[in-house]
């Protein structure tokens, strides 16, 4: 990735802001007086012009603020750090990549934003390795009403979901195709009727959604089992994502029971009615290095889905999928990545599925995202796992 350049900004007010002081204010009736060292300041009348030791221009400085500037010639990953000049020549060449997540509960240990958080890793680590994608703003509200009697959860709904994602495809016709990239389960209706919607419309637009089916060869291999909301899944990639936002303390199992079994429930009384605390799995062992496979074997199975929808990026940009840090991915941050151990690369169309990783050793990950969940006393009856771990089926529209 290029070097980034920073433009400086004028922010006007009444703040004065300096590298390594704290900001001072100023006000027209008393300006302030600067003194000899060791005398406390003196106000003056506002007849009297305000004195200081700095130069003048100082009181009331423009502070300045490094907003990112993508060069001209330059990859462009975010579309909102683009200008429209710089988006015109490419857009018919490019993928449009939307971040599609919820405002929604995950439990007393994960943040709102969680699905969110997953949604755009994901499309910032895909846009890292193919150089004709560019990852637009997330959508952080989605169809979460089955949360609704949990504080903090904000949901539009599946129709105005459904017409927030139609609007958005039909006014990409720039761009060579739009690619949904959803992290919670509840959107998948909205998602499929969006897609017929902009399909019957003429547009080119892919979703994509992680499945069980995704997971469940990493989940065995961690001796845990695929869950459907807070539990070991998302506790995971969260410890690989976003480590600091997850309050390992405060982790416990919800129901455990195979989703299947609770959706007539669930339709009924949304998640209050089968979960207290709203957690429908067990976040017990959760931990980053298991949360980084996760996300590969995410990040896998979506850029296959786009390789087979529109082909290989060009030769010259390279195909390879390395060692993708989901810490990284999380704060869009870009660099040198090291060949993943199970050698899996996105090959041209049609790309084989992927492998099951053989056990890797656990990637370099940051110090602060290695830690793991710690076990819990006996006074929290945390139940051992199972010695044959069973996959449970993703939370359809009901998560």
């Amino acid at each position: 990735m290029p070097e980034v350049v920073t433009a400086d900004v004028a922010v006007t007010g009444d703040t004065d802001l300096r590298p390594g002081e704290p900001a001072t204010s100023t006000t027209p009736a008393e300006p302030a007086t600067s003194t000899a060292p060791g005398e406390p300041a003196t106000s003056t009348t506002p007849a009297e012009p305000a004195t200081s030791a700095a130069p003048a221009e100082a009181v009331g400085a423009p502070a300045t603020r490094a907003l990112p500037v993508v060069p001209a010639d330059g990859p462009i990953t975010r579309l909102s750090d683009a200008t429209t000049s710089q988006i015109a020549p490419r857009a018919a060449d490019t993928l449009l990549v939307v971040p599609l997540g919820a405002t929604e509960q995950h439990g007393p240990h994960l943040p709102l934003g969680t699905d969110t958080a997953v949604a755009h890793a994901l499309a910032i680590a895909l846009a890292q390795h193919r150089p004709d994608i560019v990852v637009a703003p997330e959508l952080p509200f989605g169809a979460s009403g089955e949360h609704a009697d949990f504080a903090g959860t904000l949901s539009i709904g599946t129709e105005v979901t459904t017409a927030v994602l139609v609007e958005l495809v039909r006014s990409a016709d720039a761009f060579r195709g739009v690619v949904l990239v959803n992290a919670h389960g509840g959107n998948q209706e909205a998602l499929a009727a969006a897609c017929r919607q902009s399909s019957a419309d003429g547009r080119d637009v892919l979703a994509f959604t992680p499945s069980p089916a995704m997971l469940a060869a990493t989940a065995e291999l961690h001796g845990a089992r695929v869950d459907a909301h807070a539990g070991w899944v998302e506790t995971s990639l969260m410890l690989a994502l976003h480590a600091e936002a997850v309050r390992a303390d405060r982790a416990a199992a919800g129901n455990c029971r195979p989703i299947q079994g609770l959706l007539g429930e669930l339709q009924v009384g949304g998640i209050r009615a089968v979960s207290a605390n709203g957690v429908l799995g067990d976040p017990a062992g959760s931990t980053a290095s298991a949360g980084q496979a996760l996300f590969e074997q995410l990040l896998f199975a979506l850029a296959g889905s786009v390789e087979e929808r529109w082909g290989p990026p060009s030769p010259q940009a390279g195909t390879s999928l390395g060692s993708v840090s989901a810490s990284a991915s999380a704060s869009g941050s870009t660099g040198a990545m090291e060949p993943l151990s199970v050698g899996t690369t996105v090959s041209p169309s049609p790309p084989p599925p992927p492998a099951p990783p053989s056990p890797p050793p656990p990637p370099a990950l940051d110090t602060k995202v290695s830690r793991q969940l710690p076990p819990r006393g006996p006074a929290a009856s945390v139940r051992p796992r199972a010695e044959a771990p069973r996959s449970l089926e993703r939370e359809q529209r009901a998560r």
